[in-house]
């Protein structure tokens, strides 16, 4: 057994309260004394550390007459604890003595503060070779290792000066990571978080340097100038100075609008960001912390620590160890170069096994993944959804469809097909015909397939805008945020320009209106256009040159095909008269073909005769809307097909009703449902296998627009309007909820935080390792959370109506979709009056400005601004109040009112 081997579990913590492990099993480290003379021997690990050093460490002034024999006692008690193993009167192999004094002897990855001191070097290191993502990570990670004050709880004179100590070294770190992340382009996620720490730190003008520069990337150039007018007047008041010379150039560069102040890093540099400071900058740092003079090469940056020549052959960013200490062992610095069963969690949340998600008890979040904004590059878009298994028919329509094409040979123009419902017939199947025509020919579009449901005629919101569906389609393209203009029209010039020389194929699927569609047309000549609607839309068979393409009822012999495929041809053929009932209760609708032939097919030893038997009652017993035609006489497939579900799947369907679409996922209506996600997938797989709820995508369920608004008619029957609210309120629990974790994992530092009351039991809310799941989960949920607040204020749930709005704020920024966010906001403000929270009411001025300042609506800004300072004075609120800006906008030079006579 070598002298190492007791000691390679065991790992410290010094920041926050001291605490020890071996493994995962934490130790007693016995009463204050022992445990300051723990703290000081960790603070000195590879030093010695003399007696007395450790008497006044203990005692101060008031040393006892046996001390030198009580700091014997303590370390022997350390000892024990540290190494239970250790055979009694050998040499200890951890804490020793030497001449000197007492010795720790620790790994770097052992202890968090020897973590921090090496993800700093190793930062600094990164930074120097110019890996800004690098950097970042290890910033990010070393600030995360703190859990409060040095070893709060112990009171200690030498521990007191280490306390200050590291908090002014923990703050530098801080400052330089906001720049660093600055440079990488995170300029929205940091206003929050700097605002903070400027009033926690109000005379740290390097901080109001940051706070300036992050709110005019952003776009809040008005912001950006009222922050420096702040930190002056606080300046003049408390010390009777005026900013120092870095912060009023930063502020004439800001009102010079200085293109170079919006740079980003263009790859290495001996700075690391990339970002100029022009001519004036010569020889000395500016906020970003950068010295492109003589004097700053080599030089320590302003954490006293050296990139220069020293930070060469140090490990990557990774955290891995180099060092003999650290062969075999795993620490803070997450590194093991053990066997394979050896990689397990480390105490600083990262892991070095294959998948980097487990972590150990109270351990932090896996550190951040660092995004590096680049040029744009335009991706191959692939929208369309899941094609029907089983498709049949249709022939004269695929070849009409197929006629339009362009010609292979030559890549001629390409075309608009308007799908649309000979008599407006619901349900006649034209979403399945166009994409599986779509899926069909899509080798012929090389440059992507684009697809939107714009929602006309859904019965749980309103229909899709133009300026929606267009920003879809410039995020499918790849399309940066701030390359895309702000007002609808920009937009729909950049997407015609971006299609202008693509072939694309672009279905629209169910269609309002002309209006709604002829924004959406692409701007090549070589992209081809699918539209479905129920109505013809004439004026883009007349004006467009659209070829309408009609689609009525199936013919007998496809309807018999639709149930064959299902059924078998052997059993479809048993009883044609059955058969011919059966097609005719269906009234010949792909759709109520499908529900019948799945039931069918789950029930063999059912005859044609006795379903054909069944479809008939239910008619008879079914009040039929007026006239029974085919759009309306399916419903008494919809009644036949819901009576025979069991109790747990007919109250799920009715409830699914009451969600406000397009699609939802297993959570969502696992909380509509008041069950359990695993609760929920029975009555959930037999709606699915009963074809009354469709798989949308992985773990994502749609339902049909003539399906839920019978599900809604159902719930209005059967269901007590309490258990109908509960229900919206577990739905609305569920969104809220999860679009509030999302919206910290985004932006964890906002400046206008709010409570929520906990959701109601057993609602499921969704969680997120980091910013990719959480801003995934906002693309996904974004046509969802928009009808889901709406029907918030619809229902009067007022709270989780302006609450929602906030929470989708950061999203609608980082996305661009500000005149969404507006249109929240507008609705939050009335549910916020209504509701009669004040606070509230601040929350939602407060967003509405910002949201009307990014569409330079600069009269509404000031309207807002003022309403928002107002109420938050009535509150009291001086957190509020301060992140607040006036609304003087003319006295910044942003807006109309700067614009010159």
């Amino acid at each position: 057994m070598t002298g190492r081997e007791p000691f390679t579990g065991l790992r410290f913590q010094l920041l926050g309260p001291l605490r020890a492990w071996r493994g995962e099993a934490e130790l007693d480290l016995g009463q204050t004394q022992q445990r300051v003379v723990l703290a000081v021997l960790l603070l000195h690990a590879g030093r010695p550390v003399s007696r007395d050093q450790l008497v006044d460490a203990v005692w101060g002034n008031a040393v006892p007459a046996r001390a030198a024999n009580l700091v014997q006692r303590h370390v022997s008690g350390l000892r024990r604890v540290l190494e239970p193993d250790r055979p009694p009167r050998t040499p200890s192999g951890l804490l020793t003595w030497t001449e000197a004094g007492y010795l720790l002897t620790l790994g770097p990855g052992q202890s968090d503060v020897l973590g921090f001191d090496r993800l700093i070097d190793r930062a600094h290191a990164a930074r120097a070779r110019g890996d800004l993502a690098a950097t970042a990570q290890c910033l990010h990670g070393a600030l995360r290792l703190w859990r409060g004050r040095l070893c709060e709880g112990l009171t200690s004179p030498l521990l007191d000066v280490e306390r200050d100590r590291l908090a002014e070294r923990r703050l530098s770190v801080l400052e330089e990571r906001i720049e660093v992340d600055l440079a990488l382009g995170d300029d929205f996620d940091l206003v929050g978080e700097v605002r903070q720490l400027t009033v926690e730190h109000p005379l740290r003008e390097g901080l109001h340097g940051l706070l300036m520069l992050a709110l005019h990337r952003s776009g809040r150039q008005a912001e950006a100038l009222a922050a420096y007018h702040r930190a002056r007047r606080l300046l003049r008041d408390e010390l009777g100075i005026e900013p120092g010379h870095r912060l009023r150039r930063l502020h004439a560069r800001i009102l010079a609008a200085d293109p170079d102040l919006d740079a980003r890093p263009s790859g290495r540099g001996r700075d690391g960001l990339g970002v100029p400071d022009g001519p004036a900058g010569r020889g000395e740092r500016d906020y970003l912390g950068m010295s492109d003079g003589p004097a700053g090469a080599g030089e320590p940056d302003h954490l006293g620590t050296s990139d220069g020549p020293a930070g060469r052959g140090e490990p990557d960013h990774l955290g891995t160890s180099d060092g003999p200490a650290g062969r075999g062992e795993r620490g803070y610095l997450g590194m093991s170069d053990g066997p394979a069963g050896a990689r397990e969690p480390d105490h600083l949340g990262t892991s070095d096994g294959p998948s980097g998600h487990r972590r150990a008890p109270d351990s932090p979040p896996d550190q951040l993944a660092v995004r590096i904004t680049g040029p744009p590059t335009l991706v191959v878009p692939a929208q369309l959804p899941h094609p029907v298994a089983g498709f049949v028919g249709r022939e004269e329509a695929l070849a009409l469809l197929d006629s339009l094409l362009p010609d292979k040979a030559t890549g001629g123009d390409g075309g608009t097909a308007v799908i649309t419902a000979i008599g407006g017939t619901a349900g006649v199947g034209k979403t399945t015909l166009a994409v599986h025509w779509a899926h069909r020919v899509r080798d012929r579009f090389p440059d992507g397939q684009l697809y939107v449901n714009l929602r006309g005629f859904d019965p749980g919101g309103p229909a899709v805008r133009p300026a929606e569906a267009i920003r879809g389609f410039l995020d499918a393209l790849g399309v940066p945020t701030r390359r895309i203009p702000v007002d609808p029209d920009g937009q729909i010039g950049l997407y015609r320009s971006l299609s202008a020389n693509r072939r694309m194929l672009v279905v629209l699927d169910n269609a309002q209106d002309t209006d709604q569609v002829r924004p959406l047309l692409p701007g090549s000549p070589h992209c081809f256009t699918v539209i479905t609607s129920r109505n013809v839309l004439t004026g883009l068979v007349i004006t467009d040159g659209a070829q309408p393409v009609g689609l009525g009822l199936m013919s007998r012999a496809e309807a018999a095909d639709v149930l064959g495929r299902r059924i078998g041809g052997q059993r479809l053929t048993s009883d044609p008269d059955a058969l011919e009932d059966i097609i005719a209760s269906c009234a010949r609708l792909p759709l109520a073909l499908a529900i019948v032939g799945a039931h069918a097919a789950t029930h063999p030893q059912l005859p044609l005769a006795s379903l054909a038997k069944e479809l008939h009652a239910a008619g008879s017993a079914l009040d039929l809307l007026d006239g029974g035609d085919a759009a309306t006489d399916v419903r008494k497939v919809f009644s036949w097909s819901y009576r025979r579900l069991t109790a747990p799947a007919a109250r799920l369907f009715r409830l699914l009703g009451l969600h406000p679409g397009p699609d939802a996922d297993t959570a969502a209506v696992a909380g509509l449902a008041g069950l359990t996600v695993s609760q929920v997938r029975a009555p959930l797989a037999e709606l699915t296998a009963s074809h009354l709820l469709s798989p949308h995508s992985t773990d994502r369920y749609a339902c049909h627009d003539l399906l839920r608004a019978y599900a809604a008619e159902l719930a209005q029957v059967h269901d007590q309007p309490a258990d109908r609210l509960a229900a919206a309120r577990r739905m609305l629990d569920h969104y809220l909820h999860s679009a509030y974790r999302a919206s910290l994992t985004l932006s964890p530092h906002r400046d206008d935080p709010i409570t929520l009351t906990p959701p109601r039991p057993p609602v499921t809310t969704e969680d997120f390792e980091g910013h990719d799941e959480a801003l995934a989960w906002f693309l996904r949920e974004h046509a969802v959370l928009l009808s889901v607040q709406r029907q918030a204020v619809d229902l009067q749930f007022d709270a989780h109506a302006w609450q929602l709005a906030w929470a989708l704020q950061p999203y609608f920024d980082r996305a661009g979709h500000w005149h969404d966010s507006a249109a929240a906001h507008e609705r939050a403000l009335k549910a916020a009056r209504r509701e009669g929270s004040t606070h509230g009411q601040a929350v939602v001025h407060g967003c509405l400005a910002y949201a009307y300042m990014r569409l330079s609506r600069y009269e509404d800004v000031a309207t807002h601004m003022r309403q928002a300072l107002h109420l938050y004075e009535a509150l009291g609120d001086l957190l509020g109040q301060a992140h607040t800006p006036d609304d003087r906008l003319g006295a910044t030079g942003v807006g109309p009112s700067a614009a010159p006579a």
